[in-house]
């Protein structure tokens, strides 16, 4: 469902605007994903040219006929990778390690010195042009229609070891990790849009509501959504008075079905099918804030629209810092209550919905 703050943001980058002549790309919706309710196996679904001339994917343009791709402009980006993932995860652990000892440093000054210590490899990759409002506007539109099905039936099973399941069709009532894959008419760019929480009390919401509610308290709350005894807390931390076990909270983020584990299993998926492929991550809301995750542990560009402030979940996770997050782009309008961090009293609407 398109929140009522992205679809302000969406007329609002609307308005045209003179820009210079950049390297252009068009995209087209080649796969829709999401993840097995018990597993956490990644689930895939091609979508047919048919399925998308038919669905609301479609748009008009300015002359009055259809289109069905999304064309932006790119440029060289800055990224800073970690030299391999097995270093990356090895130093998560040993962050996590040196933390339950009880060092005198404070966690986001291990995390940064762990990550600054175990090496990065820079590049320059092709990257979305974030100072171009088209551009800005077309990943905007990627990333709303990671709410939506296209509706057909075809999921294949890539977990385990990589075979393909034809015979798994769409759940309407899965509830997992959920998104969107759209490919440059070349394969040679991939970009992966993540679902953000759906909000069950406008309406629906779908069947994802809970354990968009877990990830989002267990990454963004301050105990677990402990706020008084009407409220049932998703991971039992709560220490009493003012205090949470930091720990607790950290290892009940280690569950595999939690979405950045997810997150991480779905880029080295479309790694695997797409080995040429450049991948950009973009995401609104809780997926924005997983995607800058997603983003800072691959080295990917990442575009992200109205997140929550990620760096209390990654310090959370034991992410290591690279040198810049340069190449992670937040895009936000003040009249978000999460950007603008306005959730201050019990009459707040934030913390009435989760």
């Amino acid at each position: 469902m398109l929140s009522r703050p992205l679809l302000a943001l969406l007329v609002s980058l609307s308005i045209s605007t003179t820009s210079l002549a950049l390297d252009t790309q068009s995209f087209t919706l080649r796969h829709v994903h999401r993840t097995h309710a018990d597993t956490g196996h990644i689930k895939w679904s091609d979508v047919s040219q048919d399925t998308i001339t038919a669905s609301q994917f479609s748009e008009e343009t300015p002359d009055g006929s259809l289109t069905h791709t999304h064309s932006l402009h790119t440029r060289r980006t800055n990224v800073h990778r970690p030299i391999s993932q097995a270093a990356f995860h090895a130093a998560r652990a040993q962050s996590r390690k040196r933390k339950k000892e009880k060092s005198v440093l404070g966690k986001f000054a291990l995390d940064r010195e762990w990550g600054q210590s175990m090496g990065w490899k820079e590049d320059d990759v092709e990257g979305p042009a974030i100072d171009k409002r088209e551009t800005i506007l077309a990943l905007a539109k990627m990333t709303n229609n990671a709410y939506l099905s296209p509706g057909e039936t075809g999921w294949y099973d890539l977990g385990g070891n990589w075979t393909a399941d034809h015979n798994i069709g769409w759940e309407p009532d899965a509830d997992g990790f959920r998104g969107h894959v759209f490919l440059s008419s070349d394969n040679a760019t991939a970009v992966l849009s993540i679902k953000g929480t759906s909000a069950g009390w406008l309406g629906g919401g779908g069947p994802t509501v809970r354990k968009d509610k877990l990830n989002d308290n267990l990454l963004f709350s301050c105990c677990c959504a402990h706020v008084d005894w009407t409220w049932s807390a998703v991971c039992g931390c709560f220490g009493g008075g003012n205090k949470c076990d930091e720990d607790c909270v950290e290892d009940a983020l280690t569950e595999e079905t939690l979405f950045y584990p997810v997150g991480i299993n779905l880029y080295n998926n479309l790694t695997y099918m797409y080995p040429n492929a450049k991948i950009w991550v973009i995401g609104h809301s809780l997926g924005g804030a997983l995607a800058s995750l997603i983003g800072t542990t691959f080295g990917a560009p990442t575009v992200t629209f109205e997140a929550p402030g990620e760096r209390m979940a990654a310090q959370r996770l034991h992410l290591p810092m690279p040198p810049s997050t340069q190449h992670v782009t937040h895009i936000y309008h003040t009249a978000d209550p999460i950007a603008m961090v306005r959730c201050l009293t019990y009459r707040s609407g934030w913390l009435k919905h989760g």
